[in-house]
């Protein structure tokens, strides 16, 4: 049962994969602005472009981030399950049909990994600054 689920992982990080490589050698559509290296408006252009994304990073809180990702990796497995053939569809469907008849299911807690994100960022800090203490004290 475990290789089943090993199996599907790995095809869903396969094909995850994929995409990615061909995002990067195909090359999606970029909205960035490319700018001269003499353009004397180089200068206002990045600024513009810098303070946009420092606003946007502040707005969001650590659960939108998290429900963002999830959003993101639920349309990657969407798209990787529509580029299935019909019978590796049914063969997906089946694994998922044993997995719920032996009680087995998921379900996402975006509160728990906020707690978690926040735990994670406490100790983090708190071994920085440990760090810091130590290279001080020699």
């Amino acid at each position: 049962m475990s290789e089943t689920i090993n199996i599907i992982l790995l095809v869903l990080c396969g094909f995850a994969a994929l995409f990615m490589i061909k995002r990067v050698f195909f090359g999606a559509q970029s909205s960035k602005q490319r700018v001269a290296t003499k353009d004397p408006a180089a200068q206002e252009v990045y600024e513009n472009y810098k303070s946009k994304d420092d606003d946007e990073e502040k707005s969001l809180t650590l659960q939108e981030k998290i429900e963002l990702s999830w959003e993101f990796l639920t349309k990657i497995a969407n798209q990787v399950i529509e580029r299935f053939s019909r019978s590796d569809k049914e063969v997906i469907y089946k694994s998922g049909e044993i997995f719920n008849k032996h009680g087995m299911q998921y379900q996402h807690n975006v509160n728990q990994e906020v707690v978690i994100g926040k735990q994670t960022a406490l100790s983090k800090t708190k071994t920085q600054s440990k760090d810091k203490e130590q290279s001080i004290s020699r």
